[in-house]
């Protein structure tokens, strides 16, 4: 990979052609007159690196760059920009994925046990104030997700029909909780006979999440449910069977949500010692439905054939509940008001997709 011919030595058929490759620091590029769309209208590009968010809004305030694509800043320097760039930027939201809890259903594992009945996963679904979630975690930009898969997708209103959505409502999910013999004790705490409901909200340690697993933690104890935290540091991350061990519930997100993460509730993605103690499937869903209708999507060949897939495969989800979508994800794409061209997308990996239309205005 550190060969020149991957880097500045690299003859593509992009928009674009390398002019100059400087490692981690920044690339140049020509217009490319060969390109099959059209010689692109920008005459030359510098895409330059940066890893601090706080790092790109200066260079945006400055006047020092037209463009903040790939995820490079965040919300908090999104809001500076609203309120800082006026009429010299716009700031466009992207919807990309779906912030989501897993839930564990593995018998060896899980606690409290209750959590294995389908009824006390649909109670933890119904005692989730998801829009507080969304409102505190996105400057009241965010909406809640009923579905792992983006509201924006052309098959949604087949798979909105189909879902089975779990609202705020601590009522309905005392019900349930009271089907399996949980009531609230002198501490105003679900306890059954055997067990106290007190799920365990696990996340990763890094960025929103220490303050996200926090706002989750304390609506459910306001609500009965007593839960706790747990980080999982960084270092940890990367280890085997670490997001495949949590006792209760581990938030994640299913990134380029216009597909269906069926990495999330596979069988082959569960984590065992063939795997090495890697896969996706956090929650050790396993479903002999869903495996047949995973299946039907990758072979299905007609788009329409695969949509019908997608809304049963979230239908079955949402009645199985071993994920509960939470919110939609934002990401963000800042240029200044006088480039024309860059538009919402609802995937990160296409973002620039129509670069060499983009053109200035003045």
């Amino acid at each position: 990979m550190a060969l020149p011919f991957w880097l500045a030595d690299y003859v593509g058929a992009g928009p674009f052609r390398v002019t100059r490759f400087e490692m981690g620091a920044f690339i140049e590029g020509a217009a490319f007159d060969g390109h099959a769309l059209g010689r692109s209208k920008i005459d030359s590009i510098r895409f330059t690196y940066y890893t601090d968010a706080n790092t790109v809004l200066a260079n945006l305030l400055a006047d020092n760059g037209h463009v903040a694509t790939d995820s490079s800043f965040d919300l908090q320097q999104a809001i500076v920009l609203d309120r800082e760039w006026s009429a010299k930027g716009k700031v466009l939201r992207n919807p990309v994925g779906v912030r989501h809890a897993n839930i564990n259903v593995r018998p060896d594992i899980v606690t409290p046990r209750a959590l294995l009945d389908v009824r006390a996963r649909r109670a933890l679904a119904y005692s989730w104030d998801r829009q507080a979630l969304a409102d505190s975690l996105t400057e009241g930009q965010g909406t809640i997700a009923d579905a792992l898969v983006l509201s924006q997708v052309d098959y949604f209103p087949e798979v909105d029909r189909l879902i089975t959505k779990y609202p705020y409502d601590p009522v309905r999910a005392e019900q349930l909780l009271g089907e399996l013999g949980f009531t609230k004790g002198p501490d105003s705490f679900y306890a059954s006979a055997t067990e106290r409901f007190n799920p365990e909200i696990a996340v990763a340690q890094g960025g929103r999440n220490d303050t996200e697993v926090q706002i989750v933690v304390d609506g459910l104890r306001r609500v009965g449910v007593d839960s706790s935290v747990r980080i999982i540091p960084r270092p940890q991350v990367t280890e085997p069977y670490i997001f495949a061990n949590f006792s209760a519930v581990l938030i994640g997100s299913a990134n380029r949500a216009f597909v269906p993460a069926i990495e999330r509730f596979r069988t082959s993605e569960i984590a065992r010692p063939d795997t090495r103690g890697r896969g996706s499937n956090y929650a050790g869903y396993l479903s002999a439905d869903m495996e047949r209708l995973i299946n039907g999507y990758e072979t299905a060949l007609q788009r329409s054939e695969r949509n019908q897939y997608v809304a049963q495969m979230m239908k079955l989800l949402t009645e199985d509940l071993p994920i509960i979508p939470l919110y939609y994800n934002l990401e963000f794409l800042a240029h200044v008001s006088n480039l024309a061209g860059p538009q919402v997308s609802v995937s990160t990996d296409a973002a620039t997709w129509n670069i060499n239309e983009w053109h200035w205005t003045s």
